[in-house]
């Protein structure tokens, strides 16, 4: 006869618990284990990110509110009269100061929209917040609301940078009358941005991207695929991309008018005609005379 397992009795002691084994978590998950015990082979556990990705958000949206009000104190152009006067470049930069203090203003309220936006998703929920870090979490479930707020936030203050630029230069020319000091001045803000570039392309080390650059492409290829990825184009959409672009090429003529061999022909024609009459006026009162 076969023997049967021994009966458990009050005095005998506990049998030894099972193996636990690491379970993997919800499929959103990439196969990352949450189970405090796997640590111990090595794996890193998966928290909630929630607070972290809240925190990023929130921080975007303070920063582009700032960097916008800003924009728009600093909108009124300098005064030709008294910055740089009677230089023919004054109302190409005037009219540059002011495209940038606009684009710099709207960048800034895009980047503050979208960053309420992605403040209200994350706290309606629906999707699965944990990962080993908030960037995973990002890339994952709110993809092109971070690349959307990084872009416009980032092209906003840079787009700052114009306007003080130009304004620096103008309080030079206006103080000092150095050409070659209001270039250095030039030079140096040029190095500030290019400084911050470089930063901010050091910080996506923990992203998939490499450079703001390739972000911006990335934001690109997320509104074509949100745009065309219904099966019909999203009109409202497609409007906003037309109207920015229309709003862009006018920009540039505008700027193109106040090119100094363009915005002074009129009055270049004007006193050569007038030097034309003066010449032929006074050659023909030199027989009279005689």
């Amino acid at each position: 006869l076969l023997s049967s397992p021994p009966r458990a009795t009050p005095c005998s002691p506990p049998a030894p618990a099972a193996p636990r084994l690491c379970r993997q978590s919800l499929p959103a998950v990439h196969s990352i284990m949450t189970d405090p015990e796997c640590a111990v082979a090595g794996v890193q556990l998966v928290d909630d990110q929630t607070s972290h990705t809240l925190l990023l958000f929130l921080s975007f949206l303070l920063l582009s509110f700032v960097g916008g009000a800003i924009a728009i104190a600093g909108a009124m152009p300098p005064d030709p009269s008294v910055h740089w006067p009677g230089h023919s470049w004054i109302h190409f930069m005037k009219r540059l100061h002011v495209i940038f203090s606009i684009g710099c203003f709207l960048m800034n309220l895009c980047a503050c929209f979208f960053s309420v936006f992605a403040l209200h998703r994350t706290l309606a929920g629906g999707f699965d917040m944990r990962g080993r870090s908030a960037a995973e979490v990002l890339l994952r479930e709110l993809e092109y609301e971070y690349v959307a707020v990084s872009v416009y936030y980032f092209a906003g203050m840079m787009l700052l940078m114009g306007p003080v630029g130009i304004r620096c230069f103008c309080m030079v020319q206006q103080g000092l009358r150095s050409d070659t000091l209001a270039a250095a001045v030039m030079c140096l803000i040029v190095g500030v941005v290019l400084l911050i570039l470089s930063f901010f392309n050091a910080h996506l080390v923990h992203t998939p991207f490499a450079s703001f650059a390739h972000l911006c492409l990335r934001f690109i290829e997320l509104s074509l695929a949100r745009c065309f990825g219904g099966g019909k184009p999203a009109v409202t959409l497609l409007l906003a991309w037309t109207c920015q672009c229309v709003s862009v090429v006018l920009a540039v003529c505008s700027l193109i008018e106040t090119v100094p061999w363009l915005y002074y022909r009129e009055l270049y024609a004007e006193e050569s005609a007038h030097a034309d009459s003066d010449a032929a006026a006074a050659a023909a009162a030199l027989p009279s005379s005689a």
